[in-house]
């Protein structure tokens, strides 16, 4: 069986048995027995929501930005589909776990080829999937399986700081502020358990003293770092419980406004492992 074309009906058009047949029998059978998706249609992320007007969409950050929260899909009833992707594999969307979107762990679409497929059940979109299919977390850091209707945690990745080089920020930037001033930043898209921070702080005369510190989300987190000598220093330090999301920053400022505090080469070096968590059981001797 195939799927016939819809016709458009004229004004007063006499309708045969077989146009209902083919218009409306036909197609309905068709449909009911095939998923048949109209091409992507773009979606834009606007205060964290889309509002779905068919079953398949690519999804664009707000203004285009490189990261964006997808938080709430509207248009939605239930028993409907709905199937999204990222639009641009270099605007990340995080589908968050959160308001209508019921997901075992927020997951990342960084890929025109990675699929989410969800299910409207009258509130909440779900995913559809099997039990068994291992999935990733990137909230926890975790590798859960779906057990029924209970998400269940198979293995964690968990990191360790060491001198591997993960991640890099190299861009040297400046401040003369005498107060701490944020003026370097890497944004967290997994969780980080574990690991070493390292940077180069120098001031631009050594008249002046340029101080920096490791910050977490705004707030201050390393120790105080210090250089006089007008050359670049590198600075070290092991921290650990960063989760996905957080914003690992570096904060700087100068004894005196007539010079300059630098920082470079701000760097994250860890190694990653999977750890197998033990499954439930309980023990049954006999009495």
């Amino acid at each position: 069986m195939a799927y016939t074309t819809p016709a458009t009906w004229a004004s007063a058009q006499v309708v045969t048995a077989a146009d209902l047949n083919e218009q409306l029998r036909d197609n309905i059978s068709f449909l009911k027995l095939n998923i048949a998706l109209e091409a992507a249609a773009q979606l834009t992320i606007s205060g964290g929501a889309i509002t779905k007007t068919q079953g398949y969409h690519s999804v664009e950050t707000e203004g285009g930005a490189a990261t964006d929260d997808l938080e709430t899909i509207s248009g939605g009833a239930e028993g409907e589909i709905i199937i999204i992707r990222a639009h641009d594999a270099s605007h990340v969307v995080t589908v968050k776990n959160t308001d209508n979107i019921n997901i075992p762990g927020d997951l990342v679409l960084d890929s025109v080829n990675r699929f989410l497929m969800l299910m409207h059940d009258g509130t909440y979109w779900s995913p559809i999937m099997p039990a068994g299919p291992v999935f990733y977390s990137g909230v926890s850091g975790k590798l859960h399986y779906l057990d029924a209707s209970t998400v269940k945690t198979v293995a964690h990745l968990t990191t360790t700081a060491s001198d591997n080089l993960m991640v890099s920020n190299d861009t040297e930037q400046s401040t003369q502020e005498t107060d701490y001033t944020k003026i370097k930043e890497i944004i967290l898209n997994e969780a980080l358990p574990d690991v070493r921070i390292k940077f180069d702080l120098k001031t631009s005369d050594v008249s002046g003293t340029a101080t920096a510190r490791i910050y977490k989300n705004g707030v201050a987190l390393g120790t105080e770092q210090t250089d006089a000598t007008g050359s670049y220093v590198t600075m070290s330090e092991d921290l650990t419980d960063f989760v996905q999301g957080d914003l690992i920053q570096i904060y700087a400022k100068i004894s005196n406004a007539t010079y300059a505090a630098y920082v470079e080469n701000f760097r994250l070096y860890y190694d990653v492992a999977i750890v197998a968590t033990a499954l439930s059981s309980t023990n049954n001797d006999p009495a």
